[in-house]
């Protein structure tokens, strides 16, 4: 029996990159759902199991990014407290992931998808 593949949930305000990190993981054997607000993102996550989330750190199109991601995690975490959670940011910012309470924290630039596939497969073992 083939294992069942593990549920991507993508919280990024930015289309091009939604479409581009979900080509990406979609190749790379996940199943992706993207959405380009938080508050969708938790409608999304209170109505389906996801394994891992991907969320933007500057959601520009909500009030105000970096409080917006500051503010969903807790919610995310409420429903789920084992939900391992990825901040990602195309900004160089200092960002600290035990401040955040997320798994990880990854600048996002062209050289980083072998990184984050690598990152993704420690947190999400096959």
């Amino acid at each position: 029996m083939k294992p069942e593949k593990k549920r991507i949930l993508v919280v990024n305000d930015e289309q091009e990159m939604l479409d581009q990190i979900r080509r990406w993981l979609t190749v790379a054997g996940y199943v992706v759902r993207c959405t380009m607000t938080a508050e969708d993102g938790i409608k999304i996550f209170r109505e389906k199991q996801f394994d891992l989330i991907l969320l933007d750190y500057n959601l520009k199109r909500e009030q105000n990014g970096a409080r917006t991601a500051k503010a969903f995690i807790p919610r995310f975490k409420q429903l789920n407290p084992t939900i391992p959670i990825i901040i990602i940011s195309a900004t160089e910012t200092r960002l600290d992931k035990d401040e955040l309470g997320v798994t990880e924290v990854m600048i996002l630039h062209q050289a980083i998808w072998k990184t984050l596939a690598t990152k993704i497969a420690e947190i999400l073992p096959q």
